[in-house]
């Protein structure tokens, strides 16, 4: 689903104003359209069934108890910890330049559609792949970011990449705006996967990067993907990005059908990731009692809003079929 977090919020008000208006309709002497109403129905029930989602996700997260890293079991598990960077070096996020060992980006341009509607559309999103480790100082495991859902909040905002410009007001069409999130060396995460035993992922790790960034330069296609201020060559930014890419990749290749090995230096042999049966992958630096918080605010809107819009329209579809009846 490619609903983004306010969307996701908004969606439940926009429906209930639909309801309102064929209320107000009905009581002013007109009426809902049937296939109004059996669509605005359906989507009741979508939104009911959304927010029971929602609250198996909460109980999930609460019934799970905060593990000890070092007396880890294999499976879906929580812990919270300080967030370390594998390696001397940390990350370098690609717009904002802070040190970090997680970064999520987003890049969007504001477009003016038809009867003058504007909006900000994605044009370009992606994060680091690059393992990191989470210490609660009982003991230290591998967190694998990839593929989990990303629950930070935008520390970044600039309309250029280097960030030497706010967003501009009045905004224009083709103005540019550049987002990031990120997780800094030493700060506290939470962190909700499935633990499981780490691959060897040695080799010539260098080499094998470079020459995947070196493939994906002189490939027009991969230019296209990575050019993502359209102006047909890959600056400063978009190259690190390119190479970031092509670390997650040779990581995630380096990590898949090999030999385990636990002298690997600075790695641990067990890694969180997104599991193969339980999907649920979550990486925040909230707490536990802050990310159930907010499930269960947009719990209780959507059951709520899917009950009440269920309920009205079904009274709705049964006053036009005995109007018909009558006729």
């Amino acid at each position: 689903m490619n609903f983004t977090k306010n969307g996701l919020m908004i969606i439940p008000a926009i429906i209930t104003i639909i309801i309102f208006t064929g209320w107000v309709n009905m009581f002013t002497g007109g009426s809902m359209q049937p296939i109004t109403s059996i669509i605005v129905f359906g989507l009741g029930i979508w939104l009911f069934c959304y927010g029971f989602a929602l609250l198996n996700r909460k109980r999930l997260i609460q019934n799970i108890p905060t593990s000890k890293i070092n007396s880890l079991a294999m499976g879906l598990v929580e812990i919270q910890g300080r967030c370390f960077p594998v390696t001397d070096k940390p990350l370098i996020a690609p717009y904002s330049q802070k040190e970090c060992v997680f970064y999520y980006f987003k890049v969007q341009e504001y477009t003016r559609g038809s009867n003058n509607h504007s909006s900000w559309q994605t044009i370009s999103e992606g994060s680091s792949g690059m393992p990191f480790y989470v210490d609660d100082d009982s003991g230290r495991v591998l967190i694998d970011p990839t593929k989990a859902e990303i629950k930070l909040e935008p520390r970044y905002i600039s309309s250029t990449p280097d960030g030497k410009q706010n967003i501009p007001l009045p905004l224009s069409s083709g103005a540019m705006k550049y987002i990031e999130s990120f997780i800094v060396p030493g700060e506290s995460a939470f962190v909700l996967g499935t633990a499981k035993e780490i691959k060897d992922c040695s080799g010539d790790y260098t080499k094998k990067v470079a020459q995947q960034v070196t493939d994906w330069y002189y490939n027009p296609e991969k230019q296209k993907e990575f050019d993502i201020n359209r102006d047909g060559d890959i600056d400063k930014q978009e190259y690190i990005l390119m190479k970031e890419k092509a670390e997650k990749s040779v990581i995630q290749k380096e990590l898949k059908d090999i030999p385990i090995k636990n002298d690997l230096v600075g790695i641990s042999d067990i890694i969180i990731t997104k599991g193969e049966t339980e999907k649920t992958f979550i990486l925040s630096n909230e707490s536990e009692k802050t990310i159930v918080s907010k499930i269960g605010i947009k719990t209780t809107l959507y059951i709520w809003s899917g009950i009440i819009i269920t309920l009205i329209t079904l009274i709705n579809i049964c006053s036009f079929l005995l109007k018909t009846g009558k006729k």
